[in-house]
C-alpha cells in the first residue's frame, strides 16, 4: 500500500494545479494559497491552558518562483512542576485562515514533511480532523526547560483551485499569480506573549532580479540583499502581523523548477540541505 504520508501521493490524490484565470485578484474567497502556519493544538485542549508557553516562532524562507520552501524553530517552556505530554500539529490541505483584508484563504498543504523534537527527528502521525488534514506529534515538555520544535517542508505558491489528476507530478506550473503567507497570529492561541518573532524570507531562482515585483507586507521589514526580515518582541500576533508576499511571474525569466517532479526531486536532494546549512549558519553566528 502506498505510504499516505509520501509527499508525491498527498499531492496526486488531494489536488493538482488548475490555477483561476489571470484576472484572479490576489485573496478572493476560496483561492488556494501556500500558507506556513505555526503548530498548534487542534483539540483546543484547556487542561494545560497556560503550562506550556511559546517563547520564540523563528522561520526562515527560501522563496522560489512556484513554491515556498519553510523551516520553522519554536521554543516552547513548560513552566509548571510537571512533565506535560502536549500534541502538536501542522494544518495542511482544508486549512483556512482570514487574510489582513478579511478574504479567506485555504492552504495547499505541505509537502516533503519533516519534524524534530530539539535535535532528534520525529515520524508524524497524519489525521483528517474537522475540515483540514494534519500532522502531528506528541513532545515531553520537561519542567523549566526550553523545548524547541522544529519542522521543515514545501508548499507550491500559485493561486489557484485544487483539483485530483493522475499526471501532477510531471504537469507544468504555468506562469501566473503567486502567494505566500506565513501565518502566526493563531500562535497567540499560546498563553502569554511572545517574546520574539522573526520571519525571514531569502528570494531564490531569479526572484531577487524581479524584485520589485513582489508585494510583501506588513511594510516594515528590514532587507539585506536577497533576504527580507520581520522581527517582533513580546507580541501577541494578529492577523496584520502575518507575513504576506505575492507575486506575478508571468514576466520573470522562466525557472527550470516548472514541475512537482522538479520541485520535489530540487528540494529532496540539494534545496532542504542548503536551507539546514543557511539556518546552521545563523546560529553560529
Amino acid at each position: 500500500m502506498k505510504d499516505i504520508r509520501d509527499p508525491l501521493f498527498i499531492v496526486a490524490t488531494l489536488f493538482a494545479f488548475r490555477l483561476f484565470p489571470s484576472a484572479i485578484v490576489f485573496g478572493q474567497d476560496g483561492d488556494t494559497v501556500a500558507i506556513a502556519p505555526p503548530f498548534l493544538d487542534k483539540y483546543h485542549r484547556a487542561d494545560w491552558d497556560g503550562s506550556v508557553q511559546l517563547k520564540r516562532h523563528n522561520v526562515v524562507v527560501f522563496l522560489y518562483q512556484n513554491a515556498a520552501l519553510v523551516y520553522s524553530d519554536d521554543e516552547f517552556v513548560n513552566t509548571t512542576s510537571n512533565s506535560i505530554n502536549i500534541e502538536l500539529s501542522l494544518p495542511s490541505t482544508g486549512y483556512t485562515i482570514k487574510s489582513s483584508s478579511g478574504a479567506l484563504l485555504n492552504s495547499k498543504g505541505l509537502l516533503g514533511l519533516r519534524m524534530w523534537v530539539d535535535d532528534e527527528q520525529k515520524s508524524s502521525n497524519v489525521q483528517d480532523y474537522g475540515n483540514a488534514l494534519w500532522f502531528s506529534i506528541t513532545p515531553t515538555f520537561i519542567p523549566g526547560r526550553i523545548t524547541s520544535v522544529r519542522s521543515m517542508f514545501w508548499i507550491p505558491t500559485p493561486v489557484g483551485s485544487l483539483v485530483a489528476g493522475p499526471s501532477l507530478d510531471s504537469l507544468t506550473i504555468p506562469p501566473g499569480k503567486r502567494l505566500f503567507v506565513v501565518s502566526y497570529s493563531r500562535a497567540a492561541d499560546w498563553d502569554d506573549t511572545i517574546e520574539e518573532a522573526n520571519i525571514k524570507v531569502v528570494l531564490k531562482d531569479g526572484l531577487l532580479a524581479a524584485a520589485a515585483m513582489l508585494k510583501a507586507s506588513p511594510e516594515d521589514y528590514s532587507s539585506n540583499d536577497s533576504t527580507w526580515t520581520w522581527t517582533r518582541v513580546n507580541i501577541e500576533p494578529t492577523i496584520a502581523d502575518d507575513v504576506q508576499l505575492s507575486y506575478d511571474t508571468s514576466m520573470m525569466e522562466k525557472t527550470n523548477l516548472d514541475s512537482v517532479s522538479e520541485l520535489s526531486a530540487f528540494f529532496r536532494k540539494k534545496g532542504m540541505d542548503e536551507l539546514l546549512e543557511f539556518v546552521r549558519a545563523r546560529e553560529r553566528n
